[in-house]
């Protein structure tokens, strides 16, 4: 098992002085990888302006992270993406999602937040990615999200209830 810490800020960046986007800016991210799987978290991350236009450009923590991808191909590329700040619109813009290209997507988050996005979602779906979404999947509050080795050494992830059937 490794980690490796990607971004991490003493003094992040906020958006025109938002106090919210400097907290979400505060997030490490961090890749660990066990048994030759990949695994990206990244907190609540933002890549984009909340009033930009879906897709976006990177911005923010992002554009740092695919900075760190031009400087180191591939380091980004992950079996399993935390998807950013919950699937916000502020989080996840395509060339990001394009760099990570994640077989599966875990989007913790809640109805009460009105999270993930749709624009968000939509984003993820291209390619065939497997999508797990706690706002919409999860049966109850201790549902948890298991990935482990399958047959054929493929990695699987989902639900815990879906796999206890």
């Amino acid at each position: 098992m490794s980690f490796t810490l990607l971004y991490s800020a003493a003094a992040p960046e906020g958006s025109n002085g938002d106090c919210a986007y400097r907290i979400n800016n505060a997030s490490i991210v961090m890749m660990v990888e066990i048994a030759g799987f990949r695994f990206l978290f990244t907190g609540d991350a933002n890549g984009k302006e909340r009033d930009e236009a879906s897709p976006g450009t990177p911005g923010h923590v992002e554009e740092k992270l695919l900075n760190v991808e031009r400087a180191h191909p591939g380091a980004l590329r992950a079996d399993v993406l935390k998807a950013p700040h919950h699937g916000s619109e502020t989080a996840g813009t395509q060339a990001f999602i394009d760099a990570v290209d994640p077989a599966f997507v875990i989007f913790s988050a809640s109805t009460k937040h009105h999270l993930p996005r749709e624009t968000t979602v939509r984003r993820y779906e291209r390619f065939q990615r497997i999508l797990l979404r706690t706002d919409e999947d999860r049966d109850n509050d201790v549902d948890h999200i298991i990935c482990f080795k399958a047959e054929g050494g493929k990695l699987d992830c989902n639900f815990q209830r879906v796999l206890s059937q």
